[in-house]
């Protein structure tokens, strides 16, 4: 119903218009809304320093308003230039005998309100094309107890053009492209289903390397923001925040975002998986197996030693806390390594000497001299009148029974690139120095196994 009335109203605004500018003023009106609407967009940029300064600093309003202001100011010099028009044409009638000029008068004004309700109608098939996508994007964030009333207007509008049959005449002049209605389905399904699914983006396969940066980490840890989004704010407060600001006018982030499969990226925030990205098993971060590293170390080499199994899970205790392995979506890869690597081929060097208890003293031999009186209890002793015996002395520790130094904990980043799909991946990874390595990697289930520098590496999946 709200569409009908709008739609009535702005015939019969534009009809009275058109009656008092004449045809040539209606006619140059006509012109005006078209070039308005077909210039708004273009010079929306030249205005955009106006909006602020009318008080407008919400990330809506910056993004909406600079069209609306072009528009608006070529529509008003379209009028000026249709009032002056109107003066001369009246003027001009003004030389002629009376029947002519209440003649001309007549078919003067009465052809403008015609072209008045021309204009009319092509104005409120523009305003429908222009809340088509917003309506269309309000609507899936509508609040009843938090949105203004222009934003209610607004999705109340839409859902009339939707319920008449509008939005398909609308469709028809949608300046809007394709991703946008994607981008808004997805922020939609976030914002409806947070916090079930919001976790779940982290995990999606291109946001890798996005995880780790500080600004989404910030914003990840931030309690405030957290609640703020669970408690589903309306459109305004969401726009006014200044984390979601942030977000708005990252130009990296909308880079990104314009090179995504929104489709998949849909899909796989409703089921968790990636049609586009899941044959690519890889892909994902990766932390250390220490557990397997050493059933490998057993498999590798079986005579191995308990020493060389202890000093295997000791080097591996060090290794555990920050060794990972993250695949990226374009083909890179990065190997951290917490630690040194460890040469199965050469466990016997990490492996200490075997050595006798600290502070074991050895045993001497008993004899009859006082010596061998050492054993005696310290009743004996006083019934004889010898003197106490003086408690044993721990030995010093030899350099053999000294407590083993700690591992040398540091952290090595190898840089390179994977190809390969489904289970089977050649890396080429470089190490720090640069010397390069192609590696065979197989990935099972969620178990990432390889070979590189001379250790085996397992992985399990993180996400």
């Amino acid at each position: 119903m709200t569409i009908w009335i709008l739609m009535l109203v702005l015939v019969l605004v534009a009809a009275a218009c058109g009656y008092g500018l004449g045809v040539v003023g209606s006619g140059i009106m006509l012109l005006g809304v078209t070039l308005a609407w077909a210039l708004a967009m273009p010079l929306g940029p030249t205005f955009a320093p106006l909006v602020p300064k009318l008080g407008m600093t919400n990330q809506v309003w910056l993004w909406l308003m600079p069209a609306v202001l072009a528009y608006a100011v070529i529509l008003l010099v379209m009028l000026i230039l249709a009032i002056v028009a109107q003066v001369f044409v009246l003027k001009h009638f003004r030389n002629r005998d009376d029947i002519t000029r209440l003649r001309l008068s007549r078919l003067n004004f009465r052809t403008g309100a015609v072209l008045g309700i021309v204009n009319g109608l092509i104005v409120t098939v523009m305003c429908m094309a222009a809340v088509y996508p917003i309506g269309y994007f309000t609507y899936q964030f509508a609040n009843e107890e938090k949105d203004p009333f222009w934003l209610k207007f607004a999705t109340r509008l839409r859902s009339d053009m939707a319920g008449s049959g509008m939005d398909r005449l609308a469709a028809r002049f949608d300046y809007m492209p394709k991703k946008f209605y994607q981008v808004t389905d997805v922020l939609a399904f976030l914002y409806q289903n947070n916090p079930q699914v919001v976790n779940r983006l982290s995990m999606y396969p291109p946001f890798l390397s996005w995880s780790e940066r500080q600004d989404i980490m910030d914003a990840a840890n931030e309690k405030e923001f957290l609640e703020f989004m669970q408690s589903k704010p309306g459109l305004v407060d969401l726009s006014s925040n200044g984390r979601v600001q942030g977000f708005m006018v990252n130009s990296e982030l909308w880079q990104l975002v314009d090179t995504l499969d929104l489709t998949d990226l849909q899909t796989f925030l409703q089921t968790g998986k990636s049609p586009k990205y899941d044959p690519f098993k890889i892909v994902g971060r990766w932390v250390l197996d220490a557990e397997e590293v050493v059933i490998v170390a057993k498999k590798l080499k079986p005579d191995i030693t308990g020493r060389e199994l202890m000093a295997v899970r000791r080097a591996l205790g060090a290794m555990a806390a920050g060794t990972t392995f993250k695949a990226t979506t374009d083909n890179q890869c990065v190997l951290t390594l917490k630690g040194n690597v460890i040469d199965f081929n050469k466990l016997a060097q990490l492996a200490p000497p075997p050595s006798r208890p600290q502070g074991a003293v050895p045993a001497k031999p008993q004899g009859l001299g006082a010596g061998g009186m050492s054993g005696m209890s310290a009743v004996m002793r006083q019934r004889y009148g010898m003197a106490p015996q003086p408690p044993p002395q721990a030995a010093a520790p030899s350099p053999d029974q000294a407590t083993p130094p700690p591992v040398k904990v540091e952290t090595t980043t190898f840089q390179g690139n994977w190809e390969g799909e489904e289970n089977s991946y050649t890396l080429k990874v470089k190490d720090p120095k640069g010397e390069s390595e192609n590696v065979q990697a197989q990935v099972d289930a969620d178990q990432l196994s390889f070979k590189a520098f001379g250790q085996q590496f397992v992985f399990l999946r993180q996400y």
